[in-house]
């Protein structure tokens, strides 16, 4: 844990104050006009899946590009490379406003099976097929750009246990007390939209909390893997805020304690994400307290009937 302690001590010592600030200030905002005016609703509110995409897309890049540019604005590093920079800076965001928005797998099941089976294998399958769009587009682009990691940060090398435990562990009395709260309970568990069926099998559930894990695998793969470790490559440790501005963006629909956090979360992760060259701590953190979330807005629901 001293290691990482040491790491992330190192990277708030050596990062430039106003931009971190300024970025700070600049998501701070962002939060603050969503959560007052129903951004992310009116997107959501949109009439067809192509101009939920471009919604999305035009959210995404402002954040995402917005933080390049005060960044850049207040500390200037331009990379060598700077078209397949910029390149890759327009298209990432189309990538994952392709997932949000992406929803013809559900006219083939309502196509081909009856009801409940065609809401429930698209529930189901949601998430793997959503991987799959982020796993196309992540791989190739990285094979285009060729950044000096192994895939999206897909490897064991440099991974410790004992330290992303300890940060587990951690969360516990934290996601304890989120799920007293109201809001925090008519979001979780995510689980509750198999309520549709007739009668819910534990293999259902089973079924439902594997699939959910998958979504923090293409998140992770995205996120940190690929914007992190992608643009490392042209940028270095300047990749590691407007991941975290991104990634904060796209929480606009949780309660706003969660969407707040996954900035600090997304930081510290991209920031251990960049040190250490791999994903597979912050997945295994993050699944853990997907699933933990999963458990306490169970047994919180519970407890109110």
């Amino acid at each position: 844990m001293q290691y990482f302690i040491s790491l992330l001590s190192d990277y708030f010592r050596n990062v430039d104050k106003w931009v971190l600030l300024l970025i700070s200030i600049f998501v701070g905002s962002l939060i603050f006009i969503n959560y007052r005016f129903g951004w992310e609703n009116k997107i959501w509110n949109a009439g067809s899946e192509t101009e939920k995409f471009f919604r999305f897309y035009f959210l995404y890049l402002f954040a995402f590009a917005g933080a390049y540019f005060i960044q850049q604005l207040i500390r200037p590093n331009v990379p060598k490379l700077l078209w397949p920079f910029v390149i890759v800076v327009l298209l990432a965001p189309a990538i994952f406003a392709l997932k949000v928005s992406f929803y013809e797998h559900r006219v083939l099941f309502d196509k081909y099976f009856n009801w409940p089976n065609n809401k429930y294998l698209f529930t189901i399958f949601d998430y793997p097929i959503r991987l799959i769009i982020v796993l196309i587009g992540v791989w190739l682009l990285w094979k285009w750009i060729n950044p000096p990691f192994a895939f999206c940060g897909l490897t064991f090398k440099n991974f410790q246990l004992k330290p992303y435990l300890i940060l587990l562990g951690l969360m516990v009395p934290l996601i304890a007390l989120a799920s007293l709260r109201p809001d925090f309970l008519h979001s979780y568990p995510k689980m509750k939209v198999l309520d549709f069926l007739p009668r819910v099998h534990w293999y259902d559930r089973l079924a439902y909390e594997l699939s959910y894990g998958v979504d923090f695998l293409s998140i992770e793969i995205f996120f940190r893997g690929f914007i992190v470790l992608a643009l490392a490559h042209f940028v270095g440790r300047d990749a590691i805020l407007p991941m975290a501005a991104f990634y904060c963006v796209i929480h606009f629909g949780k309660p706003i304690p969660e969407c707040i956090s996954s900035y600090f979360g997304g930081l510290i992760l991209g920031v251990l994400t960049f040190e250490t060259q791999t994903i597979i701590g912050g997945l295994m953190v993050h699944l853990g307290i997907a699933w933990m979330m999963e458990a306490g807005g169970f047994i919180g629901n519970a407890m109110k009937r």
